[in-house]
């Protein structure tokens, strides 16, 4: 608060007391009578009292019990002159012993909070009432390339979903372009399921697919959107159930998941949390869920959440965009969880939720696509989400890394995926995105670039094995 003494303005710290307080008057000349000013207090109504007096009459117990509804007239502004006249009697006073605080005066403040409570306690019950008359919309989105089989057992095994009350589900599924007899198959499967077929013609990608289910879930109102692959088995009736728990419970949480296992071991975890590190330019990924648990509670912009059965809230992607389609597949969940984080929302992981999603035993046994897809999407990612606190150099480290993953493949005997993924490395230099197209070559200049890496890189391979 501010006052005003022999014209300067000066600040004016009162005591401490538990009603709303301003200096009323210009103190008198000295410190005794600045002092004496400042502990006199306006609590309302036009009611000028002495703070200690106040605290010691309810300490005491002279406190009336406390009505809602008071008398007319009551706790009503009095009038200027009445105030001025009480002014300089509470001057006068507190000269001497406090002044004591007449009981209609204290019974007015407690009035004003007791009014205040059963204001407040309306209100939460009009809100809590609202919510749950309030109904949420899930669509789910799943996606079919030439795999209507897989895709219908998906489909069966989400229909099975024990929604909480409340929650409608809407599913779609997207035939990404799939064959002809796979697409016939898939329409024949799903006639007479609650379930809305959507055939394009060409695949549009991971990216490009889900998107095509954003646009829908934004504009019929959907709350919620959940990415469910085509090949995860839910590890329980409640998966949904749970991943919706955990939006509830977290209203800044934009992106979710369940625990992944692999299909063929359900009791192999191999995500249970992923989180940025921007400063070494990689992915920590927690060993169990304890871990999890605790790199979460300090790491909570950083993490980020995969796209097999990520639950992703509407209002977030209104916010922060859809997926990135340049990638087209592999690091669209990466770079949309980082996106997220930038808007302020933050990604999590429903611990006590379980899908199972087939892996392959290597790596390696992967098509050459996808070195590819990740090999340029890599460079994507860590080029354009990486903060500028951690971008100097950026673009000679990530391409260093890039060749040596290239180099590696090479190195351990894979020259078809090696070749597949420095033809990434040189579209992302050319700026080629999309769909991948593997009847090329790069370029010459990044061909001589990796063989020049080799030997540094070499060196590098063979010291690791040494120490395997």
């Amino acid at each position: 608060m501010r006052v005003c003494r022999r014209g300067l303005p000066v600040l004016a710290r009162p005591v401490a007391h538990d009603g709303p307080h301003r200096v009323l008057v210009r103190p008198r000349s000295g410190v005794s009578g600045w002092r004496q000013c400042v502990r006199r207090i306006r609590l309302g109504n036009g009611k000028i009292v002495d703070p200690p007096a106040l605290r010691n009459e309810i300490q005491e117990g002279h406190r009336s019990p406390v009505s809602a509804h008071r008398a007319p007239g009551e706790g009503k502004p009095r009038s200027g002159a009445g105030a001025a006249a009480r002014l300089r009697g509470g001057c006068a006073a507190s000269r001497g012993a406090p002044q004591a605080v007449p009981r209609r005066d204290v019974e007015a403040v407690a009035d004003r909070r007791a009014q205040r409570v059963v204001f407040h306690s309306a209100c939460d019950r009009a809100d809590a009432a609202a919510g749950a008359q309030r109904v949420s919309r899930v669509l789910v989105s799943i996606l079919n390339w030439n795999g209507a089989a897989q895709t219908l057992d998906c489909v069966s095994d989400l229909l099975r979903q024990q929604l909480p009350a409340g929650v409608t589900a809407d599913i779609l599924v997207i035939d990404n372009g799939s064959a002809p007899a796979d697409a016939q198959a898939l329409a024949h499967g799903l006639a007479g399921l609650p379930v809305a077929l959507r055939r394009e013609s060409v695949n549009h990608g991971f990216a490009g697919g889900h998107n095509l289910a954003v646009d829908r879930a934004l504009d019929d109102g959907h709350d919620f959107l959940w990415l469910v692959n085509s090949d995860a088995v839910m590890g329980s009736v409640t998966v949904l159930a749970q991943l919706l728990a955990l939006m509830a419970a977290d209203d800044r949480c934009g992106a979710a998941s369940p625990l992944l296992a692999i299909l063929d071991q359900p009791e192999k975890v191999y995500f249970c949390g992923n989180f940025h590190d921007w400063s070494r330019l990689d992915t920590h990924r927690a060993s169990n869920v304890d871990d999890a648990r605790s790199k979460a509670c300090r790491l909570q912009a950083q993490q980020w959440v995969p796209g097999t059965a990520m639950l992703l809230r509407t209002q977030a992607l209104r916010a922060a965009g859809k997926l990135d389609e340049r990638m087209f597949a592999y690091y669209e969940d990466d770079e949309l969880c980082a996106r997220l984080a930038a808007h302020g929302w933050h990604s999590a992981v429903a611990y006590d939720a379980r899908v199972l999603h087939a892996m392959p035993r290597r790596e390696t046994d992967r098509p050459a696509y996808y070195f590819y897809l990740m090999a340029r999407n890599y460079l994507i990612f860590w080029h354009g989400s990486t903060p500028a606190a951690h971008r100097r150099r950026l673009g000679l480290k990530l391409l260093d890394r890039a060749l040596y993953d290239v180099n590696r493949l090479y190195y351990r005997g894979f020259p078809e995926q090696a070749r597949a993924a420095l033809l990434g490395v040189d579209d992302f230099l050319r700026r080629r995105y999309g769909r991948p197209a593997l009847d090329r070559h790069a370029g010459l200049r990044l061909r001589v670039l990796r063989a020049l890496l080799w030997v540094p890189h070499l060196r590098v391979l063979r010291r690791l094995d040494r120490t395997a």
